[in-house]
This record gives C-alpha cells, sequence and structure tokens, in this order.
C-alpha cells in the first residue's frame, strides 16, 4: 500500500510539474530575431540638405501586418529598440532613435528622426538630422559601427548583455 503511495504520489507531482511547463502564459513564440535579418554592413547615406538616411534591408520582413506598422515603428521612437552609430576612431555616438524626437516630416534639427517601413515591410529607413546636440556630424569615409539593443517586447527577441554591432558604411 505504501508502494503504491508513493507511486501516486510520484506521478501527480509529474503531471503537475508538466501541466505547469505547458500552460505557461504569455510565453513570447515565433518573435522576430533582429539580429539574424540585419545584413553585415549598414549604409547611410548623407544629404546636401543636412539629413542622412540609415536603410535597414531586412532578409525577413518585419512581423505583423499593415495594420501593426505604427506599433513597430513606435517600438523604434520610445527606445525598446535603439540603434546608436558610433564613430571607430573618435567615439563619438550618434544616437539616432530613442533620444531624439521622432518627426513626420524632413528633419530639420540635431536630434530629430523620421520612420519609414516599405509595403512589404523588409525596408525601414530612418532619415535623421546630421547633427548631434554638440555639433558632431556623420562623415563620409570614417569607420562607423551600429550598436542596436532590443528590450523585452512582444515583436522581436530581446539582445543578450551586449548590443547587436554592425559595420557601418557612410557615403
Amino acid at each position: 500500500m505504501v508502494r503504491i503511495s508513493v507511486f501516486l504520489a510520484a506521478a501527480m507531482m509529474l503531471a503537475l510539474s508538466a501541466c505547469t511547463a505547458i500552460t505557461d502564459f504569455n510565453m513570447p513564440k515565433d518573435l522576430y530575431d533582429l539580429d539574424a535579418n540585419l545584413p553585415a554592413t549598414i549604409t547611410v547615406t548623407l544629404a546636401g540638405d543636412g539629413t542622412g538616411s540609415l536603410t535597414l534591408n531586412l532578409t525577413e520582413p518585419l512581423p505583423g501586418d499593415e495594420g501593426t506598422n505604427e506599433a513597430l515603428l513606435a517600438l523604434l521612437a520610445d527606445g525598446t529598440v535603439g540603434l546608436t552609430v558610433q564613430n571607430n576612431t573618435t567615439a563619438v555616438a550618434f544616437e539616432l532613435l530613442a533620444t531624439g524626437t521622432r518627426v513626420t516630416t524632413t528633419p530639420a534639427a540635431a536630434g530629430q528622426f523620421a520612420l519609414t517601413l516599405d509595403e512589404t515591410r523588409a525596408v525601414l529607413t530612418i532619415l535623421f538630422y546630421n547633427e548631434t546636440a554638440d555639433g558632431s556630424t556623420l562623415q563620409a569615409g570614417q569607420g562607423y559601427t551600429a550598436l542596436i539593443d532590443v528590450l523585452d517586447n512582444k515583436y522581436f527577441v530581446a539582445t543578450a548583455d551586449t548590443p547587436i554591432t554592425r559595420a557601418v558604411t557612410v557615403n
């Protein structure tokens, strides 16, 4: 009788632990891995009007549908996804997202940026004013690195302890 009780207790413990693992709610599924979908090199194109554009040609489209475009773009503007371009020689950092001001027109002052996502959801463009608050600018021909941090959210896989890094070419 003791053996049966021990067996039943062990079976119930196993069943309860399996049930807990299966019924954990709000577990993220199929989150978008930005690191896996970013190109090895990111290009920034400088324009004569004081702006620059950074275009991310993603290997797979961003998750969701047209109705979620604004929610995804909001994550880029609120600090959930941060993108900084840092000069490899001077270490001057250009925070292109989160710390600036998102505008719906052409950026015209330090810290301003605009975001667009094409109809395929695979091309994200950040148009920014090419000047930091202290007057620094991105310069063609210098070496830069993009540092991308992703916090926990319902669309993207969060980055580990270190940011995602990519080489940046400035034209």
